[in-house]
């Protein structure tokens, strides 16, 4: 491999390398080999279990060879010191128009505006998006862009959300005045409290203060309840909540997401794919009658049932894995595999056999095969219906640029970085922002305002921690003392209606 010792590299991060890039360009460079530990680790424990059987003669070469994953170091080259490709740059691509701009890359942002934008040559640009909805933090995200030669056009028209919640979103931010577009529906803002809560109140550190789990899971289940008995069956409900992790112990999976972490938010965990799109299907399949889901999901022409005894073991095995599914993720696995009707994954099947054969292999984030498998099934279950895009719950980052009939917006603790209670009342001016916490205060502001701009008919912003004397009063600004309740009273009030 031959690079030009004058080229310039902008690496981007490699979140599973154990080395730096620096010392893989270095190895790629000076022609030395990789050596084991060179090998992104979950990769490496993927290897390792492949030629394991391989060698067991559980898998053929050619299994073997297609599933190792290969790994690559992505270079970067910037050519935009050059002024020869500046102008075949704005030659090739005269007018440049960037949706979403707020969340674009902030050294690429600055070139276009150091040496297009400032200097009025050039590329014609034109940036689509909103400054106050920049709410990720870690992708260097250029947020706000400002500079004499840009012309700001505001947009004056909102043709999601109804006119309560536009009045709302004018409240919070009335440099930017919105019209409702929405003629036929008036919508509604209500606050839920927790205040009326006697019990003792959690005291571990990102918590504080916060509802215990069971009573925050309880008092969001009957919310959500007595909301879908008062709106149109056809409308949707989403429930935003601070962090997965706060979402996964409401829903019930929070062991295993501890275990496989991002391998489920990304959809890369062997188990999680393989039940969901397997497993679930197939069991939806068999118990309502739908041959063509168990094609599909098969991944065959033929019929699969030709025959009464065949049909038999299909019926057999339908009952065996709807108890299975009641239990543990081992049973659901065991009872596929003595059915013999569905084909296992060759990675799945690996993990399986170690179950037995060594069950204390490292599997996940400090966990052993044993402790993933021997989880309720129920958890996998609960996981796979939060990453189903119709799905009840979501994270509040989760959310951007969706919109939703009704949303319930729960302010909670569980993530230091966000603290509505103490930096929105800051949006309205009636709170000083302190020195040094304008960053904090952005980014409480930004994700409030996304959160509060995705329902189109009703926003229910419901408050976990106890209301302290500057958020009454911002609350009581934007919403109005009298959409205010307790829960009980908001309960009770549902009831009587």
């Amino acid at each position: 491999m031959d690079v030009d010792a004058k080229t310039t590299l902008i690496v981007g991060r490699n979140n599973t390398a154990k080395t730096s890039c620096n010392s893989c360009i270095n190895t790629v460079l000076e022609g030395k080999a990789f050596s084991y530990n060179d090998y992104p680790l979950p990769k490496r424990e993927n290897l390792h279990n492949l030629f394991l059987q391989f060698m067991e003669k559980k898998l053929s070469y050619e299994d073997l060879c297609k599933d190792v994953e290969t790994i690559s170091i992505e270079f970067v080259v910037d050519y935009s010191l050059d002024a020869k490709f500046r102008r075949v740059f704005s030659d090739s691509f005269p007018l440049i128009l960037i949706d979403e701009y707020q969340d674009s890359y902030k050294p690429i942002v600055d070139r276009f505006i150091n040496f297009f934008i400032a200097k009025g040559v050039g590329s014609q640009f034109g940036f689509f998006g909103d400054a106050w909805q920049t709410i990720y933090q870690t992708n260097n995200a250029c947020g706000a862009i400002e500079h004499s030669n840009l012309e700001e056009i505001k947009k004056g028209s909102n043709f999601r959300s109804a006119p309560r919640i536009v009045k709302l979103l004018n409240d919070i931010r009335p440099d930017l005045p919105q019209q409702s577009a929405i003629d036929n529906f008036e919508g509604e803002v209500v606050v839920v409290t927790c205040d009326d809560y006697p019990g003792v109140r959690r005291s571990d550190r990102t918590f504080k203060d916060d509802l215990p789990p069971e009573e925050l899971k309880s008092r969001l289940y009957q919310l959500s309840e007595c909301i879908k008995k008062n709106v149109p069956k056809e409308e949707n409900i989403k429930i935003l909540m601070i962090t997965h992790k706060v979402l996964a112990t409401q829903q019930g999976y929070e062991r295993l997401l501890a275990i496989i972490d991002d391998g489920l938010r990304d959809k890369q965990d062997p188990f999680l794919l393989f039940f969901m799109n397997t497993v679930e299907p197939i069991y939806e399949a068999l118990s309502t009658l739908n041959m063509q889901l168990l094609f599909d999901t098969l991944g065959i022409r033929r019929y699969p049932i030709t025959k009464k005894s065949e049909k038999t073991k299909w019926k057999e095995f339908e009952l065996q894995l709807k108890k299975a599914r009641d239990g543990k993720a081992i049973d659901v696995i065991n009872t596929i595999v003595e059915s013999k009707l569905v084909p296992i994954p060759s990675l799945v099947d690996g993990y399986y056999h170690l179950y037995f054969d060594a069950p204390d292999t490292i599997y996940g984030l400090n966990a052993t095969i044993r402790e993933v498998l021997d989880l309720d099934y129920s958890q996998f279950r609960a996981a796979i219906e939060f990453l189903y895009p119709e799905a009840e719950f979501s994270t509040e980052h989760g959310v951007k640029g969706e919109e939703y009939d009704n949303v319930v917006f729960v302010i909670s603790k569980g993530w230091n970085q966000y603290q509505f209670e103490t930096y929105a009342p800051m949006i309205t001016g009636k709170v000083p922002i302190p020195v040094g916490k304008e960053a904090s205060y952005e980014r409480n502001r930004n994700l409030f305002y996304v959160c509060c701009s995705r329902p189109k008919k009703r926003l229910f912003l419901f408050v976990s921690i106890p209301l302290n004397s500057a958020f009454r009063n911002f609350l009581t600004d934007i919403v109005g003392a009298e959409n205010i309740y307790t829960f009980n009273e908001y309960m009770d009030n549902k009831s009587v209606l």
